[in-house]
C-alpha cells in the first residue's frame, strides 16, 4: 500500500449528524437493556442471599460489577455522541451558511461587474445626447448665418429627446424610457431606428437648403 493510501486509510471518516443520531439510538437501546439487566440481576442477587446460596451471590455480585463498568461505558459513549452530534449540526450548518454566501457573494460581483461594465456606456450616451443638442444648436446658428431657415430647435430637440426615450425603451425591453405612441416593442423594432432618422433628417433638411440657395445638385455642399 502506498504512503497515500495508508494515510487515506488511517484517516477517521466523518459521519453525518443523521449517522451519529442512529449510532446513539443504538447505544440508548443498549443502556436500556443494560439497566433491565442490572435491575433483574439485583433481584436475582435479593433472592440468593435470602437462600444462602453464595457461589450464586458472588456470580450476581461479578456479574453486577461488569454490569457497572459497562453502564457506565455506555453512558460516556453517549455522551461522547451527542457531543460529536452537535458538532456535526454545528459544521453543517456552517457548511451551508458557506454554500449560501458563496452563491448570494457570486451574483452580488456579477451584477457589480455588469453595471461597472456599462457605467462608461452610459456617460458616452450621455455625453452623446449632449453633444447632439449642441449639433442641433449649431445647425440653427448656421443656418441663419447663412441666410437660410432653419428647422424649428424646439420641435428638433424635442423630437430628438422623444426618439432617446424610445431607443432606451426598446433597448431595455420596456424597463427604461417610453416609446412615442402606442406601438409594441417588436413594431419599433421593425421601424427605422435612431440612426436611420437621423440619416433622413439631414437629407431632408439638406435638400431644402439646396433649394434654399438655389443649388441644383450636392456640389456646393461642404
Amino acid at each position: 500500500m502506498s504512503t497515500t493510501a495508508a494515510a487515506a486509510a488511517k484517516r477517521p471518516v466523518l459521519r453525518t449528524p443523521s449517522q451519529l443520531r442512529a449510532d446513539l439510538a443504538t447505544y440508548v437501546d443498549r443502556l436500556s437493556d443494560a439497566r433491565r439487566l442490572q435491575g433483574t440481576t439485583k433481584a436475582a442477587l435479593s433472592n440468593h442471599m435470602l437462600s444462602g446460596d453464595e457461589e450464586a451471590v458472588n456470580a450476581s455480585r461479578q456479574e453486577l460489577s461488569q454490569l457497572a463498568h459497562r453502564i457506565q461505558d455506555l453512558d460516556e459513549t453517549i455522551e461522547a455522541l451527542r457531543n460529536a452530534i452537535e458538532r456535526s449540526e454545528a459544521a453543517a450548518i456552517r457548511e451551508r451558511k458557506g454554500k449560501a454566501y458563496a452563491a448570494i457573494a457570486r451574483r452580488f460581483t456579477a451584477t457589480r461587474d455588469v453595471i461597472g461594465a456599462h457605467a462608461d456606456a452610459l456617460s458616452v450616451c450621455g455625453r452623446g445626447y449632449v453633444q447632439s443638442l449642441d449639433g442641433f444648436e449649431a445647425v440653427v446658428r448656421v443656418c441663419i448665418e447663412n441666410g437660410v431657415p432653419p428647422p424649428d430647435p424646439f420641435s428638433l430637440q424635442a423630437k430628438f429627446s422623444a426618439l432617446c426615450e424610445q431607443a432606451i425603451y426598446v433597448a431595455s425591453d420596456g424597463r427604461l424610457g417610453q416609446p412615442r405612441g402606442l406601438d409594441s416593442i417588436d413594431q419599433i423594432r421593425r421601424a427605422p431606428g435612431l440612426a436611420d432618422q437621423a440619416a433622413e433628417w439631414c437629407e431632408v433638411h439638406l435638400r431644402r437648403v439646396r433649394a434654399a440657395l438655389g443649388i441644383a445638385d450636392e456640389r456646393g455642399e461642404d
